[in-house]
């Protein structure tokens, strides 16, 4: 059977103290359950978006102090109260609702066994379309208690958590590829293509309008040589008749002069000789 309020104040005490073995304030009872605050550890997964927690391993918060969960990546808590759960109850384990409702998931165990002291470390996993914005200090967990039917010695004998430890991170450490990241990389995937695209058409336009000029140009060049061999040819040719209309021209004028010669010399008559 769950316990009331009422009882979880009256052995509040012996369930919940802080740091330096204070009891909890009972003022924070919240219906039934005792709610917990952020500690001094945090981990994040590593987020190829955030540089900031690219390559670390836990931090260790100051009082108050701010951190960010991006979207697709978990999250281990240390709880800043330390816990003790009675051979003659067992405790479960949750966050509140209004984180729920952000997008942040419990990945981390329901329930905490008999004979557990320490603090807790929670894992959550954020599922939502943003980042989270947390801090140290702030009520975040919530325990309930319930009782046995009977104290049990099967009971939680290891000692409880203090720290988060290496092997916890080690088991999650590395970068998580989350649906929405993955849509975002391939969007600047596509992007870089297409850079890549353009880059590879204007490279190929650019050596086609070259090779185009130059052979334009080759052309061009062969056509006026052609052209001025032509008029060359021409100018010869015009030449050479010009020359040849010019000796025929002097040839016949002589032919003339002779024949007209012959003609003015006497006859034995007294007549003009004639061939």
């Amino acid at each position: 059977m769950f316990w009331s309020g009422e009882t979880l104040r009256d052995r509040l005490p012996e369930l919940i103290t802080l740091e330096d073995g204070t009891a909890a304030s009972e003022n924070n009872i919240d219906c039934a359950a005792y709610p917990l605050r952020i500690g001094s550890e945090v981990f994040i997964t590593p987020n190829y978006e955030s540089p900031e927690i690219r390559n670390h391993t836990k931090q260790a918060l100051e009082e108050n102090q701010h951190f960010n969960i991006p979207y697709g990546q978990f999250a281990f808590f240390l709880t800043e109260e330390i816990v003790h759960v009675p051979e003659d109850a067992i405790a479960f384990i949750s966050f509140k609702a209004k984180y729920k409702f952000q997008g942040l998931v419990n990945v981390s165990g329901f329930h905490v066994d008999p004979g557990y002291k320490g603090r807790l470390i929670f894992s959550v996993y954020n599922a939502g379309p943003k980042s989270i914005t947390l801090r140290r200090g702030q009520k975040f967990f919530l325990i309930w208690y319930a009782s046995l039917d009977k104290k049990s010695n099967y009971i939680k004998k290891a000692e409880g958590f203090n720290e988060i430890g290496v092997d916890l991170i080690n088991s999650i450490n590395g970068e998580v590829y989350n649906p929405i990241a993955l849509k975002d990389r391939i969007t600047d995937l596509r992007d870089e293509i297409k850079d890549v695209e353009n880059n590879v058409k204007k490279w190929v336009l650019g050596g086609l309008i070259a090779a185009l000029s130059f052979i334009l140009l080759t052309f061009s060049g062969r056509l006026l040589w052609d052209l001025h061999k032509n008029n060359k040819i021409e100018e010869k040719v015009h030449m050479k008749i010009e020359k040849e209309i010019q000796t025929q021209s002097k040839d016949q004028i002589k032919k003339l002069v002779e024949q007209e010669m012959r003609n003015l010399k006497p006859k034995p008559n007294g007549l003009p000789l004639k061939d």
